[in-house]
């Protein structure tokens, strides 16, 4: 995500300027958009060249205590970079709340500052989309494949089955480290397979942390269903088709699920800017 000049910590602005993303607007010399954005506040290019910046005046930090509003402002930042999109193509999408202070001027240097790494960006992902291909299994149902499947693991359950009470904590430690191991191992074959069938129909892979920092309040109830990867994947419209079949092959395995979205603005491939 981009990140320019942050607005710091006071909750007052002088003259800000709230900034969704930058866009190349040489096909449009007075570009407009027909949406509101955050708060209902009125949404205007300050271009540079043909670099547009979309943003709106703001006064303060956008920061609450309730969750609700503050997905609502989310939700809005994202719809605005949406649109965008859609009317210039691929846009450098910014991460919500940023915002640089001292008006239109200010935002103006900020682009003429960094034009080359912002020229070189908007050219690489033009045409380009994020997509997200996010995979979990079912614990139980991978526990079953992989003790039938590994001999250590039986043989361990074989004596388990016939141990007294003397020796069954310990067997039992035992299994679990094997099965611990195995799993591991499982996971880090699966990903490995991703990248390798993926990787002749993206442009870029972006390897995610397994499992999010914040958990979907619909998955904290499934104590079974884990995280195996999550991964951002640069590509074109036209490569959509070909992922999202090489995601149903892998997803077809027993206990695997895989969530596909996109396209989305190229969140994890732009690059940061700071001041």
């Amino acid at each position: 995500m981009s990140n320019a000049s942050p607005s710091g910590q006071d909750e007052t602005l002088s003259d800000g300027r709230y900034i969704y993303c930058l866009v190349d607007v040489s096909e449009d010399t007075d570009p407009e958009l027909a949406v509101d954005g955050i708060d209902n506040n009125q949404i205007s290019f300050i271009t540079y060249d043909d670099i547009g910046a979309v943003t709106h005046e703001c006064d303060q930090l956008y920061d609450s205590e309730e969750a609700t509003q503050i997905r609502q402002w989310l939700v809005t930042h994202q719809q605005v970079v949406d649109v965008v999109g859609s009317a210039f193509g691929t846009p450098l999408p910014f991460q919500f709340d940023v915002i640089l202070r001292g008006g239109e001027e200010t935002v103006k240097q900020w682009i003429a500052d960094n034009e080359t790494r912002i020229r070189e960006a908007l050219d690489r992902f033009r045409g380009l989309w994020e997509y997200r291909a996010h995979v979990t299994w079912d614990r139980s149902a991978i526990e079953s494949v992989a003790s039938a499947a590994d001999e250590r693991l039986a043989e361990i359950e074989a004596q388990r089955n016939e141990s007294g009470e003397g020796t069954q904590f310990l067997l039992d430690k035992r299994y679990e480290q094997r099965l611990d191991d195995v799993l591991h191992a499982r996971k880090t074959d699966l990903r490995d397979r991703l990248r390798t069938e993926l990787r002749d129909a993206v442009r870029e892979i972006e390897q995610h942390a397994a499992a999010p920092s914040v958990q979907a309040i619909d998955q904290r109830g499934d104590e079974q269903k884990e995280w195996v990867a999550r991964m951002a994947l640069l590509a074109s419209n036209a490569d959509e088709e070909s992922i999202g079949a090489k995601l149903d092959d892998i997803a077809s395995e027993p206990g695997i699920a895989v969530e596909f979205t996109g396209p989305w603005p190229p969140y994890s491939f732009t690059p940061e800017f700071t001041e």
